[in-house]
C-alpha cells in the first residue's frame, strides 16, 4: 500500500503487475485520505527491461509510467516514471533513486 505524508491512498494504487516481462496497462481510481478529490488516470509497464544505474549499483529494472490530469488554470497531464528491479523493488523515480541495497539471507 502506498502513504504520502501519512495518508493512504484507499483503494490501493497498483504500481506494478506480474508478470513483468509483459507489457501492461491499467487505469485506476483512487483517494488520498480524507481529501475527497480523486486520483484517476492510467498506468504503463514496459516488457523488456533497462539498465539503470544508481547510487545503489546497476540494476536491470522495468519501467513504469503513471499518468494522471492535474487541474491547475487548465487541465495539465503529468506523468510520474518508476523503474523496478526483480529482487530489489524500486530503484529509481523520477527524482528519487537508491542509494544503498544490500540482498537478505535467502
Amino acid at each position: 500500500k502506498i502513504e504520502r505524508e501519512g495518508d493512504k491512498f484507499d483503494p490501493a494504487w497498483c504500481l506494478l503487475k506480474f508478470p513483468h516481462t509483459e507489457e501492461h496497462k491499467w487505469e485506476f481510481v483512487t483517494y488520498r485520505g480524507k481529501d475527497p478529490n480523486k486520483f484517476k488516470g492510467t498506468v504503463v509497464q514496459e516488457a523488456k527491461t533497462e539498465l539503470r544505474k544508481v547510487p545503489a549499483g546497476e540494476f536491470d529494472a522495468v519501467k513504469v509510467v503513471s499518468t494522471m490530469p492535474i487541474l491547475f488554470e487548465s487541465e495539465i497531464l503529468t506523468n510520474w516514471t518508476h523503474w523496478y528491479a526483480s529482487g530489489v523493488g524500486l530503484v529509481q523515480a523520477d527524482n528519487m533513486v537508491l542509494k544503498s541495497f544490500k540482498r537478505g539471507k535467502e
